[in-house]
């Protein structure tokens, strides 16, 4: 019989991505969460529009006084997964954008567990990259992540498995220089995919990966020399977006002295990392930010744990990398991030420790391709072993779980029963498969891949299909056209809201958190009448709030939501942007 490719499970990968995102390729909406509508979506049409009329976007004018457009890392200018945003418009360069998301962090871990053995591919480690690209980007750490709009932050990451199994392959070849420059293109992409917080996560593994392969091969040069010739290489390649980035970064308040506090309210405890282990918690109908916490479950961790108790090569690297996203993600429970926010310049920038769970669902779902690749090599008593700590794990998960929650309704606890008992399944199945592994192959690894999918794949792929209405509100239209800009206060969900497309909303989200527009964010919170008179500077045409007593003209009103047009400002030769305070000298010069 002739055997099948291993490009065609690429493909087929790529299938079960297009099937996933099917949705968003039909009807109106636009693919994405939260963030996607209050950011994305106006950044990448602004850019769009910009594009379709032969400019480059460097300055978007419309927040405040403007800002450099390219400097801000998230508008992911350069990423290659944004250009068919910004080539097509949103409506369908976002839903491409789902479907690449997918294949994208699939292929990848792949191809990592592909070159995991430097043997002939076997059947058994087709079987396992498949399931392990499978529990990877079906996760709802991934699900989560989407449905709240974080679409940058999963771009980054899903180059992390390339970047992997690019420096694997490297370290293999004869011609080592040319290789080294080659795997250095993952870690360009990861750089200018827009969410510089998580090219730290995304970039940890590497520099794990490499110490690891230096002690495994007994030899520190090669791994030494791919880092710096690969971080170099890779860093020129992304210099493009990077230097803006630098650029700016003294301007903006979340790179100098920040409040932690509420970074470390996304510490995850203790307990929580055994029930980011436990199925189906995702569809608790607890708070969706709350969930996201730790999001990080996979059915997959039986097979990791097969990897992990063999403890064979790379079994160690999954374990130690595991170990280290467990700890980062507990944040102020292990002191780690306190300690890092005040000794490392900037590393306030990294910003909340629960982002590190990515490193859990990296090497679990890694370490279900790796455990199902070593099934010849297994022992029965391997397998037990398995089983027995899978069991004990997820009564744990469970545990915390309610520890979280202790008031949780019964709907809620035989929601997390069915996924402990699909987990147990999942774990009999793969037992019995691995006995009987060389009379029924292809069949049992159907059967699992099947179980595999509903069980951690049916709450992801609803979350995955998470869109919005592009619609302009009744109230608005007669504002459509050429976008007016308007600024909102009182409350932050009206920044871009739904009501507001196409409509620039001069005050919106902006990531760059630019110090000198910090007080117009909080301008609310002390709002008074006066301060209205502001806003024509900033060439303001509608403001939007719910506070009554600007001496304006109300244009509409919804509710308690007040439209008022803003008059034209005096007018205003230049607007200096700095000012320099000196003393007199009595020389008549100004010092």
């Amino acid at each position: 019989m002739k055997r099948i490719p291993p490009y065609v499970d690429i493909l087929l990968m790529l299938v079960l991505a297009t099937a996933a995102t099917l949705p968003h390729y039909f009807g109106t909406d636009i693919p994405g969460g939260t963030d996607v509508r209050n950011a994305f979506y106006p950044w990448w049409t602004f850019a769009h529009n910009q594009l379709m009329q032969g400019r480059f976007p460097l300055w978007e004018p419309y927040q405040f006084l403007g800002g450099p457009f390219v400097a801000n890392a998230q508008s992911a200018l350069f990423s290659p997964v944004t250009w068919p945003t910004l080539l097509l418009g949103p409506r369908w360069g976002l839903a491409i954008h789902s479907t690449l998301l997918l294949w994208i962090g699939a292929a990848g871990m792949m191809v990592w567990v592909w070159q995991m053995r430097d043997e002939e591919l076997s059947t058994n480690r087709r079987i396992g990259a498949f399931f392990a690209g499978v529990a990877f980007v079906f996760s709802p750490y991934v699900a989560v992540r989407w449905w709240t709009g974080h679409i940058t932050l999963l771009t980054t990451v899903m180059w992390t498995p390339w970047l992997l199994a690019a420096t694997l392959w490297s370290l293999r070849q004869p011609r080592r220089w040319a290789a080294y420059a080659v795997s250095s293109i993952p870690l360009a992409l990861i750089l200018v995919s827009g969410h510089p917080p998580s090219a730290f996560y995304a970039t940890l593994p590497w520099v794990v990966w490499l110490v690891h392969l230096a002690l495994l091969r007994n030899d520190w040069r090669r791994p030494l020399e791919q880092f710096l010739l690969a971080g170099v290489v890779g860093s020129m390649t992304a210099a493009v977006q990077l230097l803006p980035v630098v650029e700016i970064l003294p301007y903006a308040w979340s790179s100098g002295q920040v409040v932690t506090d509420g970074f470390y309210a996304f510490s995850v405890r203790p307990l929580y990392i055994l029930a980011a282990l436990t199925p189906a918690v995702y569809s608790l109908g607890l708070d969706i930010v709350d969930e996201m916490v730790f999001s990080s479950n996979v059915i997959a961790l039986f097979g990791w744990l097969l990897a992990v108790v063999r403890c064979k090569s790379h079994g160690r690297y999954l374990l130690v990398t595991a170990a280290v996203g467990a700890l980062l993600a507990m944040g102020s429970y292990t002191g780690v991030y306190p300690f890092l926010y005040e000794n490392v310049p900037y590393f306030s920038a990294i910003r909340l420790p629960s982002r590190a769970v990515f490193l859990l669902l990296l090497c679990i779902a890694a370490g279900l391709g790796e455990g199902i690749a070593n099934l010849e090599d297994t022992q029965p008593r391997h397998l037990n072993a398995a089983l027995g700590i899978t069991a004990a794990i997820g009564l744990a998960g469970l545990a915390g779980l309610l520890d979280y929650a202790p008031t949780l309704e019964m709907q809620a606890i035989r929601s997390v029963l069915s996924g402990l008992i699909s987990a147990v399944l999942l774990a009999v199945l793969l037992r019995i498969a691995f006995a009987f592994w060389e009379r029924f192959g292809w069949g049992a690894a159907a059967a699992v891949g099947a179980l595999l999918f509903i069980t951690a794949g049916a709450g992801s792929v609803p979350l995955l299909q998470k869109s919005f209405p592009a619609d302009t509100s009744p109230l608005f239209e007669e504002l459509a056209g050429q976008p007016p800009r308007i600024a909102t206060l009182d409350d932050t969900d009206l920044y871009n809201a739904p009501l507001l497309h196409p409509i620039v909303n001069t005050g919106g989200y902006n990531p760059l958190q630019i110090e000198a527009y910090r007080d117009l964010h909080t301008i609310d919170e002390g709002w008074q009448p006066e301060h209205a008179f502001v806003l024509p500077l900033f060439g303001v045409d509608y403001l939007l709030t719910r506070e009554p007593g600007s001496p304006w003209e109300v244009l509409e009103t919804q509710d308690d939501l007040r439209l008022y047009r803003v008059p034209d400002p005096l007018p205003v030769a230049r607007v200096v942007h700095q000012i320099e305070v000196g003393v007199d000298d009595p020389r008549g010069r100004v010092l």
